[in-house]
């Protein structure tokens, strides 16, 4: 079964999805074929099997952070499967969607994933996230 926890990123541009899934070859296949038939396509010519065989290397070594899909036909549609984080060790809540339950990220959790990248844009995302979460 593929699990996993949804993000939808307001702050930056493009419309960037990021999805933290399981941590297995077949919640990574599940995943890339659930993307394609979406009509989107990795960024990177990688498959599923070796992003997952791989990715403690592609971290290290690319600071790879996110396996990313893209909308060739609308490109600034992007779906990141986050590969740094395990779905396990992540807060999540549950919203509603169009009738559907999905787990989101917690704010709490979310900002601090985006804090461990150290890029600029994730800590600007970070802090925005923080002041969201104090204005509730």
């Amino acid at each position: 079964m593929l699990s996993s926890v949804v993000t939808l990123s307001h702050f930056m541009e493009p419309l960037d999805i990021d999805v933290v899934i399981e941590s297995s070859l077949a919640a990574f296949e599940s995943a890339e074929e659930a993307l394609h038939s979406l009509g989107l396509s990795p960024y990177l010519p990688l498959t599923a099997k070796y992003v997952f065989e791989h990715r403690d290397e592609l971290q290290r070594e690319r600071n790879l952070t996110a396996w990313s899909f893209v909308n060739h036909s609308n490109p600034i549609e992007i779906v990141d499967i986050i590969i740094v984080h395990e779905l396990q060790a992540i807060e999540v809540e549950e919203k509603v969607v169009a009738g559907v339950a999905i787990q989101v990220v917690s704010l709490e959790s979310l900002a601090e994933m985006k804090r461990q990248t150290g890029r600029r844009q994730d800590i600007s995302d970070a802090d925005a996230l923080e002041r969201i979460k104090e204005s509730k």
